[in-house]
This record gives C-alpha cells, sequence and structure tokens, in this order.
C-alpha cells in the first residue's frame, strides 16, 4: 500500500483517493489498537457531518474489532466532544472522521489519546508504518459497545466556563459552519445567557461559504440583523473566530491578546505564525513561540504558568479545559469582551504588525538555512528590517508548498520584500 503521512492535525485529503478510503481506515482502526498497547482497548469513532462520513467510520470499526477492540461508535460529534470523553475516561483511544475546516469533498483522520491529548510523534510513526505495512491477521472478534451521550462535554464547558454574566442581555448569532459543532445549539440556548440565534447557513454543506474560514456569511447576518457580535465554528468545532458588531471579524491573534489581557496572564503560548503585536501589546506577559500545529501548544501548556495558548486560525486552548474547543473558547473571548466595553472596545490595545502570507509550489524541500540563494535572501530581508519585524519560511505539513510570512511595523515596507521574496523563491523553485 502507499504510504500514509500525519500531518500537523491528522490525515486530509479528497475522500474516496488515497489515503481517504475505507481500505485505509480498516487498516487505521487497527493500527490504532495495536499501537495503543494494551489488551481490547476503548475505540471511540465519531464523525462530523460530511456523506462519507458514515462509511469511513464503519471501516475504522471494521478493523478495530478484527484486533479485539471494544468500539464505542457514536456518529456525529465534534473533536471537543471527543476530547471531553476521553478526559472522562469514557474511552482509552479515538477516531475522529473529519477534515475540519476543508471543503465538503474532503475527509480526514484525527487521533486523540488518553486525557483527550494529541499522539505523541512516535505514535504517529508507529501508525503510519503499520497502515502502510501488511495487514496483521484478524485473530480476534471486538465488541460493539452502547453509544455514549456527549455529557462530559456538557459537563466540562459548564464548570469551566462559569456564569458568563458578561452575556446577559446580549444579541450574538452563531455559525456552526453546517459541521458537527451543531449537536451544542439546544445546549447554547438552554444554559448560556444572552439570546442566540442560529446564522442560517447558505447550503447544506460543511464549511460551505460558512464557519470560521468563510466569515463573510456570518458577517453579513451581524450587521443586517444588528446583533452585538457573532460567533463561528469550523466543521469539526474546535476553532472559533468572532465577528463585531458591524460585520468585522477578529483576527485570531486579537482574540488571544483579549482573552490574555483580560486573565492577566503572565506566560501565553502561541506559534510562530502569530503576529509580533503580540508581544509588543503584551509588555506584562511573556509569549512563548512554538511549532505550527495544535499539538506544540497543548504540549506547551503542560509548563508552568501558561494558563492559555492557540493559533491564529481559531486554534484556542486553556490549561482548565481538557481539549481544543472552539465553542468554550469563543464563549470565554465573548464574556472577557463584554465585560470590558465590546468586541471593538475590548481590543483597542492590540496593535498588530503590519503582515502578508503568501505560499510558493514546491517540488522538492532544500534546507531553507543552507540553500545558496534562499539564505542569502532571509539574511538581507532581516537586515532590511533591523530587528523590526520578520522574515519566517516553513514548509506546509499537508501541502506541497512553501509558506512565507513577512512582518514590520510598515505595510509599504511589507508589501515591496514581499515582492522581492515572491520573485526570488519563484525562481528557485520553478
Amino acid at each position: 500500500m502507499k504510504s500514509v503521512a500525519f500531518g500537523t492535525d491528522g490525515i486530509r485529503g479528497v475522500a474516496g483517493s488515497h489515503p481517504i478510503t475505507e481500505e485505509v481506515a480498516k487498516r487505521l482502526g487497527a493500527a490504532v489498537v495495536a499501537v495503543h498497547g494494551t489488551l481490547s482497548p476503548r475505540l471511540l469513532v465519531a464523525t462530523d457531518t460530511r456523506d462519507s462520513g458514515p462509511s469511513l467510520a464503519m471501516a475504522v470499526c471494521e478493523g478495530a474489532l478484527r484486533q479485539g477492540a471494544r468500539v464505542t461508535s457514536v456518529g456525529v460529534w465534534p473533536t471537543p466532544a471527543v476530547g471531553c470523553a476521553l478526559a472522562a475516561d469514557q474511552a482509552d483511544v479515538a477516531v475522529i472522521v473529519t477534515a475540519s475546516h476543508n471543503p465538503a469533498a474532503d475527509n480526514g483522520f484525527k487521533i486523540m489519546v488518553q486525557g483527550g491529548r494529541k499522539p505523541k510523534p512516535d505514535q504517529l510513526r508507529a501508525l503510519e508504518q503499520r497502515i502502510a505495512g501488511t495487514p496483521p491477521p484478524a485473530h480476534k472478534t471486538g465488541t460493539m459497545l452502547p453509544p455514549l451521550k456527549p455529557d462530559a462535554w456538557w459537563n466540562a464547558l459548564s464548570q469551566g466556563l462559569g456564569p458568563l454574566s458578561g452575556l446577559a442581555g446580549r444579541r450574538i448569532a452563531v455559525d456552526f459552519a453546517n459541521g458537527a459543532g451543531q449537536l451544542a445549539a439546544t445546549w447554547l440556548q438552554e444554559n448560556v445567557a444572552g439570546d442566540w440565534s442560529l446564522a442560517a447557513p447558505p447550503s447544506a454543506n460543511i464549511n460551505d461559504r460558512c464557519g470560521s474560514e468563510h466569515l463573510e456569511h456570518l458577517s453579513r447576518v451581524v450587521r443586517e440583523g444588528s446583533f452585538d457580535a457573532g460567533l463561528a465554528l469550523d466543521g469539526d468545532g474546535d476553532r472559533c473566530r468572532l465577528v463585531g458588531p458591524h460585520g468585522e471579524s477578529l483576527p485570531g491573534d486579537a482574540v488571544l491578546w483579549l482573552l490574555a489581557n483580560d486573565s492577566s496572564a503572565e506566560r501565553i503560548a502561541v506559534t510562530v505564525m502569530s503576529n509580533m503585536g503580540l508581544e509588543a501589546s503584551l509588555p506584562n506577559t511573556h509569549v512563548l513561540r512554538t511549532p505550527v500545529g495544535d499539538a506544540h501548544i497543548e504540549a506547551a501548556l503542560r509548563a508552568p504558568g501558561v494558563p492559555l495558548g492557540g493559533e491564529e486560525s481559531g486554534h484556542i486552548r486553556f490549561v482548565d479545559h481538557p481539549t481544543g474547543d472552539g465553542l468554550f473558547a469563543g464563549l470565554r473571548a465573548l464574556d472577557a469582551a463584554f465585560r470590558n466595553g465590546g468586541l471593538v472596545r475590548a481590543i483597542e490595545g492590540y496593535t498588530p504588525y503590519a503582515t502578508t502570507q503568501f505560499k510558493i509550489a514546491v517540488t522538492a524541500r532544500p534546507s531553507l538555512t543552507e540553500h545558496p540563494v534562499i539564505a542569502p535572501m532571509v539574511g538581507e530581508v532581516e537586515r532590511r528590517l533591523n530587528g523590526e519585524g520578520r522574515i519566517f519560511l516553513r514548509y506546509s505539513g499537508t501541502e506541497p508548498v512553501l509558506r512565507v510570512l513577512i512582518e514590520a511595523a510598515s505595510q509599504r515596507l511589507v508589501n515591496a520584500l514581499a515582492g522581492e521574496v515572491r520573485d526570488v523563491l519563484k525562481k528557485v523553485f520553478g
């Protein structure tokens, strides 16, 4: 079988094409059981709302059952509900059939382990080898366990969020991206202060012109409906984005700043892709920077004195909540904003650096620090920035592209440097 590679958050691709096939799903189910290392582990299997989800989930269950697992298939659950179930010891390991914020034609597989954590790199490498290798003999027969209710998620939300007094009397529109987060709609309306309205999406497909990656829809709903704010999740519910009362979208880093400032956090964790304005706008907070990926933020939160962290994309993690959860993060941020004068006023203290990001298609991945053209170019850009900005290059973990980020205090300088860097990289990579 062709090789299978886990990216920064699982495996993704077009459903029906390698590696998003039922054959890989069966092998994955068997591999998860084998790598777990205990006899008859309890495996929880969930999906988002994609049409391809049920058959892929069934194949995962089949592979795991053949290796003696005790399997619970819960149907459509968002990623945070799965993480909370693991943290409540309702399962030992989980496979979530989801492509997160990707288009509806895609699908994928996420793995979560005990406590609702992401697997370690050595566990992922072991899974890759077993999936691509010779299938193990089906020498055991597992057991299907009764389905679960997402009570562990409801309990974690209620206990971790508290009264959310800042939301009382506020009109807020919610966009679940036609995704698995819709599971929380009734709970939200019945248990959280505020007047909550669901933003009817423009189509029936997950992530189709809606959700955290397509805020134009929610922005229009908020603006035309005179809402106080909007909250958008992605397809599997682990990232969030916020929209202000005039339909303006808030950068993910602005939401991180809001949460850090409101809690007077002494340390926070962000990835290398977050804006340098965080450091400049949080003079009393030490900003730890990690590699790209929610798993790295999760690891950073285990260090002493780091209460929260996140990615610019909207993945925000808290040390007092067991897993990445877009709804949890969004509600906390909205509560903080309304206790501090509303979304617009609450982030006035955050001043982002001018920035641009783009990507260059690549067919090879030479060393960026040793390349005879790229390395000197980066050095020259850093000289011109003179410590008041940065250039950051990295190969994508999920696409054949080189990602480029340039930041500076001046937008004019950013634009000029971006044009020069793009020209050089296009010549290098053809």
